[in-house]
């Protein structure tokens, strides 16, 4: 837990968590599966237009308590991933069931592949305006959403 909680908002690599934990690849699954089905850890899916691409993608890690997150890790002061992953418990919760908006990662360096297909987005950011940035992506203040 404490290996995952280090990689916090990171795509892990579940062959070198494994190697700097010292237990094989499956066993690494395994906990995250379970880590997963009790609700502790949260697998953010990169966003691909084909819907099998998702699937073969490599998830970002989240928790679902921010603070057992730096607790585990060591940490005694927030970081940047730590309000990403304050961030990420809130949209979950205002997602809510039954809403069926998918929350992804975007894990590419431009929008132009996918400018037909992606739906309008939200920037979440440190500063203080709400603009927009380009069409159909609206930056605002992470402290605005919450």
């Amino acid at each position: 837990m404490r290996a995952v909680c280090l990689r916090l908002g990171n795509v892990v690599n579940q062959t070198e968590l494994a190697r700097d934990v010292g237990i094989s690849q499956p066993t690494v699954l395994r906990h995250l599966n379970t880590l997963e089905a009790s609700y502790q850890l949260v697998q953010v899916p990169a966003y691909a237009v084909n819907r099998t691409k998702r699937l073969i993608k490599t998830p970002k890690v989240y928790w679902t308590d921010t603070g057992l997150a730096m607790y585990l890790a060591g940490e005694l002061h927030p970081r940047g991933c730590h309000l990403e992953n304050l961030l990420l418990s809130d949209l979950i919760a205002w997602n809510g069931p039954g809403r069926g908006a998918d929350i992804m990662y975007w894990r590419t360096t431009t929008r132009e592949g996918y400018r037909k297909s992606a739906l309008p987005a939200l920037l979440l950011h440190t500063g203080n305006n709400v603009k927009w940035i380009a069409n159909g992506v609206l930056a605002t203040p992470w402290w605005k959403v919450i």
